[in-house]
């Protein structure tokens, strides 16, 4: 009876550890876009509790598409006093913004262009202003940003509040984040 129960329990352990040694480069590949339920796996080098080298852990999909940069332009050309309500971008997708700033016509000197940017509901109403009034210059302006959180279909809208000369394009710029 021992004589069985060891083997049996011998049998496990072989079969335990055959699947253990399985490399990741044995198994099947996805070739199709990978569901929003599936796992992939990683070794998280910051945990050391499993072995000096890392730790290994599973992933969403979505997390691994959290945080990918995002850069961005706006080109308004021969801008006015009289642009206002000037939508420029549909938000795809949740984008934290790190920075935004303009610049104009960079070949002249003293022209400039005051502007608010808002960030708007679907439908265009219900705004919030995230940048209130950046002077964008012939030299880069970097802009305040009050509310850095840009909501999934949200529209993006900018007022132009003054200008001074005459101002060929205007350009806005940013950098961020976006989650997939």
């Amino acid at each position: 009876m021992k004589t069985m129960f060891l083997s049996i329990l011998l049998l496990f352990l072989m079969v335990g550890l055959c699947f253990s040694q399985t490399k990741i480069t044995d198994y099947t590949e996805l070739t199709t876009k990978p569901a929003e339920g599936d796992y992939f796996v990683i070794v998280d080098v910051s945990d050391t509790s499993m072995a000096a080298t890392g730790t290994t852990k599973k992933i969403t999909r979505n997390s691994v598409f959290k945080g990918l940069p995002y850069d961005f332009n706006w080109a308004i050309y021969s801008p006015n006093i009289d642009m206002i309500d000037i939508f420029t971008a549909r938000i795809q997708r949740p984008i934290t913004l790190s920075s935004l700033g303009c610049i104009v016509d960079p070949l002249d000197s003293g022209e400039y262009v005051v502007v608010d940017i808002y960030e708007c509901n679907s439908t265009g109403t219900n705004c919030l202003k995230i940048v209130d009034q950046i002077t964008c210059g012939n030299t880069t302006s970097i802009a305040n940003i009050t509310d850095s959180s840009l909501s999934t279909n949200s529209l993006m809208k900018l007022n132009i509040i003054a200008v001074t000369g005459t101002i060929r394009s205007l350009l806005i710029y940013g950098t961020g984040t976006q989650d997939f």
